[in-house]
């Protein structure tokens, strides 16, 4: 399922995840998105890099992903806009001081992320507490990029992640329920009918 939903935002996202619909609030670096798919409504932010590095020749969009789903669980991903090296990792680090190896997957090779929901919880921990992540990736051809993303406005579009869909999955499980429609008893309804008769000449 968690490889699913990445792959269902990451589809939305390939062209340019600034151009994504569902735009909610923007926080500094920070986008907030809402999306619906296949019944359940996904929360997620998103950024871009401010600086870019590497040996490429050819790639889409890099950014940084983080979604809030259902179970209240939230997943960090990233992208360095083409397919990673088989069987490669990609160094993700907080500040220079924390690094994390995300795995990649032949399902999704544009797609790392972090290897189980206790390291997403310390990532985005230390996201909130930090300035700059850093992410470093290999392509199948041996290049390499590393694109450096601000932390600034995370918290807030964090937080802001987590109100808007928990507000709108609380408005969706609210019961529809239809007006009750007044009927009138028999003896009412004869009384109307003989209401309604002419008058005697």
């Amino acid at each position: 399922m968690r490889r699913a939903i990445l792959a269902i935002v990451f589809s939305i996202l390939i062209a340019s995840p600034a151009f994504a619909d569902g735009l909610d609030s923007q926080h500094k670096a920070w986008n907030v998105f809402s999306i619906t798919q296949q019944g359940e409504q996904i929360c997620y932010i998103t950024s871009s890099p401010i600086k870019e590095a590497g040996n490429w020749n050819n790639r889409s969009d890099p950014y940084v992903l983080v979604t809030y789903r259902n179970t209240g669980v939230s997943e960090i991903s990233v992208s360095s806009g083409y397919p990673y090296k088989e069987g490669s990792k990609v160094d993700v680090s907080v500040d220079k001081a924390t690094n994390y190896r995300f795995f990649t997957s032949n399902d999704t090779p544009n797609i790392a992320w972090a290897r189980d929901v206790a390291e997403d919880k310390r990532v985005v921990k230390n996201m909130i507490r930090g300035s700059r992540l850093t992410v470093k990736g290999v392509s199948p051809k041996d290049t390499w990029s590393t694109d450096t993303y601000s932390l600034y406005g995370f918290t807030k579009a964090y937080k802001r992640m987590q109100e808007l869909c928990d507000s709108l999955r609380a408005a969706a499980a609210i019961p529809v329920i239809a007006p009750v429609q007044a009927t009138s008893s028999p003896a009412e309804e004869k009384k109307e009918a003989d209401s309604n008769k002419p008058a005697a000449q």
